[in-house]
């Protein structure tokens, strides 16, 4: 659905309404977590040596140079100084798990990072479909190729 943004106050009927919502979505989204590293542990027959759980795409009341704000990050999740975060992978690629730093651009950024590899199709719609660029890298039969040193994934 196609509308237009718009800005609600926390403190109004709709807006303590949507934060409500908000929070027991998170609640779920956590309970589904559990439920599934648990499963999997299980059916290894493994233990679960440490769990890292980040909310996304969520919206949290925090301070930032003594101001209170509602920070809102839709594709990238909180990473404060030492705060442990999971990064999901691709299906060829690994995930990883990061740890909250301390610089002037972690400042800027609110500590807030990444929160997934992204993919080539959308999740509703995984019909085949791919991006142009994918088809274009195809019919020229160039790839990409990773340096490690550089680790940014451009052309050599």
């Amino acid at each position: 659905m196609e509308v237009e943004p718009c800005v609600l106050s926390a403190s109004g009927d709709l807006g303590e309404r949507c934060i409500r919502a908000m929070t027991l979505a998170g609640k779920y989204a956590y309970a589904g977590r559990n439920w599934v590293c648990d499963r999997v542990a299980n059916l290894l027959g493994g233990a679960i040596v440490e769990s890292v759980h980040n909310h996304h795409s969520f919206a949290w009341r925090e301070e930032h140079d003594g101001e209170t704000y509602w920070v809102v990050r839709k594709g990238a999740t909180p990473s404060f100084p030492g705060q442990k975060g999971f990064v999901g992978g691709t299906m060829a690629e690994p995930a990883v798990i990061l740890e909250g730093g301390e610089s002037e651009e972690s400042k800027l950024a609110l500590y807030s990072t990444i929160h997934g590899a992204g993919r080539v199709m959308g999740a509703p719609r995984g019909d085949g479909r791919r991006r142009s660029s994918d088809r274009r890298r195809e019919a020229s039969g160039k790839g990409y190729a990773r340096d490690d040193a550089r680790g940014d994934g451009r052309r050599e």
